[in-house]
């Protein structure tokens, strides 16, 4: 039996994975089948963006109204000495090289959202400032990671860009 597909998000080229892989993706997440095409998608929200005169401070007033300041603990057990900046995962130092390597802006857990009506938050791991969007990346969900994906991508207007584990060996 041929395993489960979903098509990419911006190619349209269709992903084959195994059932259980797909349980691990939210349903209104969008899914993509390369580094490449989550570029390609990035660059596009920059597109739509420019029509906006995008300013570093329009954005920080833009998320001030969804954010609060960052309370994520100070357990970093990566460091980057090429980054000179340390992270939670070995995953988050690749995807932070690829964003260098390609001329891709952003900042690391600089961002909380609040969520559920103040009573909880969650930090994405990284938000493209010149794209307007989160990128989170996921090696597993942690207690309460999924419900609080989905609290995030229903209330906040920013796309939220989800890489999961199975992506890891794409960004090397």
């Amino acid at each position: 039996m041929k395993p489960p597909e979903k098509i990419c998000s911006v190619c349209g080229d269709p992903i084959i994975r195994s059932p259980k892989v797909w349980k691990d993706i939210p349903g209104q997440a969008d899914v993509y089948c390369s580094p490449d095409c989550i570029e390609c998608q990035l660059l596009q929200n920059i597109q739509e963006q420019e029509f906006r005169k995008y300013t570093e401070a329009g954005t920080e007033r833009l998320l001030r109204k969804h954010t609060k300041n960052p309370t994520v603990s100070d357990e970093y057990p990566i460091y980057s000495y090429s980054l000179k900046k340390l992270f939670r995962s070995q995953f988050e130092v690749l995807v932070a090289k690829y964003f260098i390597k390609n001329g891709i802006g952003f900042w690391y857990e600089k961002v909380t959202l609040n969520l559920f009506d103040g009573t909880k938050h969650w930090t994405p791991d990284f938000y493209i400032p010149a794209a307007r969007t989160f990128v989170e990346v996921k090696g597993v969900w942690a207690l309460g990671g999924k419900k609080k994906y989905i609290e995030a991508a229903n209330t906040i207007d920013e796309p939220i860009i989800l890489i999961p584990y199975w992506m890891k060996e794409s960004f090397r």
